[in-house]
């Protein structure tokens, strides 16, 4: 025990040079110190400190501290058997402010619901993928979410926010995406099976409509005034348009790559494709390819949105997320060159050795009504932006777990977004007793008003 304390604190005692002779005694004082259970009441939220450091050893917890204008180092141990490292951590986080990003902290320890928003009930039992509201067709609103545990939910939002489960529906494989019908009477839902299902509310029956040959990535309704369809874009390389009544396909679009990301607004489609590759869709007519884009991002996309004029409510561009915490705004034919930028996101605010913590922007999603958009990130926070006046409107304090995907409904005063493990840190990074999926609604329109601030 001794040499897997010591070990440490002698590499800090060089670097940082101060003694840790409290530890050389520590024979003498273990019953003391194994009494410990918790961080002592002196330690008030008042105290400021100019560094904490984290000893995890096979037995015991190591605390080193030390408060401003004093020489002095303090370091405190905690009996691996009477309290939890991650409790710990927790105590120091909420008596001395800390903000889960600090670069001593290793591991996240924020709250499932840091921003105190209403909570769906009966959420799914795995990560979820896809949540979108219906259309304002519909009298009421509700809400559909899909999830890795195959099953597709639908829940029926009230005044107060409170919601009520109606009905679900599954498939054989994790459902990666799904959309609504232009009426509100059908959700479309696209899954690892390689079958994209039209899910009737009304007699609650499920009747599959396409079949790939790989797992669909993206499905999307499309209400043309001389025809409709569904498009559905898969890792088999193509992107086919589908006729609701009939079995094979009206049209199919090879693509260069496995289709990652995609969206649409009539008259225009945007598709990002593994390799970076982004293609633009004009779906007048017939669908067909408007223009390749060169990629303004350097990384994997992982998420696209079309955003609309605020004059002609037409579409005129669309916002990109990449895993690497940067968003780009693109406009399709820009009036500016400068009109096309892009932002960083989604990263820890706390630097080690110059060093920054960069995580994935999972979803986009732009307000109906003032123009603004919102991401989320695997860094378990949301955000708005107004990317007129190129400024962040809000951030949101940190959740215990990633965001993975995000919406407003459609008079954009409610925002939905879900929490669950994306796997961004492989299975080491899973506690399936604690990371629980969940769904938050938030009151949102007042917060997404842009700002009063030009670019």
């Amino acid at each position: 025990m001794r040499s897997s304390i010591v070990q440490p604190i002698k590499s800090l005692e060089s670097r940082h040079h101060f003694s840790f002779s409290f530890f050389k005694k520590k024979k003498k004082n273990k019953k003391k110190k194994e009494k410990e259970k918790e961080i002592p009441q002196s330690w008030e939220k008042s105290c400021r400190l100019s560094f904490v450091f984290f000893i995890k050893t096979k037995t015991n917890f190591i605390i080193i501290i030390k408060k401003k204008k004093k020489k002095k180092k303090t370091a405190i141990v905690f009996n691996i058997n009477t309290i939890a490292f991650q409790d710990v951590k927790q105590n120091y986080e909420n008596g001395f402010g800390g903000d889960g990003n600090n670069m001593f902290m290793g591991t996240n320890t924020a709250s499932f619901n840091p921003m105190k928003d209403i909570e769906v009930t009966s959420p799914p039992d795995d990560s979820v993928t896809v949540v979108k509201f219906s259309p304002s067709t519909l009298p009421s609103t509700y809400l559909i979410a899909g999830s890795w545990d195959n099953n597709v939910r639908c829940w029926e939002v009230q005044a107060n926010g409170q919601t009520i489960p109606k009905a679900q529906q599954s498939h054989t494989g994790a459902i990666l995406d799904a959309d609504w019908s232009d009426d509100g009477t059908k959700v479309f839902t696209a899954s690892c099976d390689k079958t994209v299902k039209m899910w009737d509310l009304a007699s609650n029956q499920t009747v599959q409509i396409a079949q790939h040959d790989a797992p669909i990535k993206t499905v999307h309704w499309i209400k043309a005034p001389s025809y409709s369809c569904v498009m559905t874009g898969s890792w088999d390389k193509t992107l086919k348009f589908w006729d609701t009544r009939s079995p094979n396909p009206m049209m199919v679009i090879n693509l260069p790559e496995r289709c990652y990301c995609a969206d649409v607004k009539y008259p225009m489609a945007v598709v990002g494709t593994a390799g970076r590759g982004l293609i633009i869709y004009q779906l007048e007519n017939q669908p067909q390819e408007f223009r390749k884009i060169d990629s303004p991002l350097k990384f994997q996309h992982r998420c696209v949105s079309i955003f609309t004029d605020k004059k002609t409510n037409q579409p005129t561009g669309f916002a990109l997320g990449s895993i690497e915490g940067r968003v780009a705004i693109q406009y399709v034919q820009p009036t500016n060159p400068k009109d096309n930028f892009t932002f960083k996101c989604h990263r820890s605010n706390g630097t080690t050795n110059a060093m920054q913590d960069i995580y994935a922007v999972n979803g986009i999603a732009f307000h109906p009504v003032h123009g603004t958009l919102s991401t989320v990130g695997s860094d378990g926070r949301f955000s708005f932006w107004d990317k007129d006046a190129r400024t962040k409107l809000k951030n949101s304090e940190q959740f215990d777990q990633p965001l993975t995907t995000c919406a407003f409904n459609a008079q954009g005063n409610i925002f939905a977004y879900a929490s669950s493990y994306d796997w961004s840190k492989g299975h080491e990074g899973f506690d399936p007793q604690r990371m629980k999926p969940h769904i938050f609604l938030r009151s949102c329109f007042e917060e997404l008003k842009a700002s009063s601030k030009k670019s």
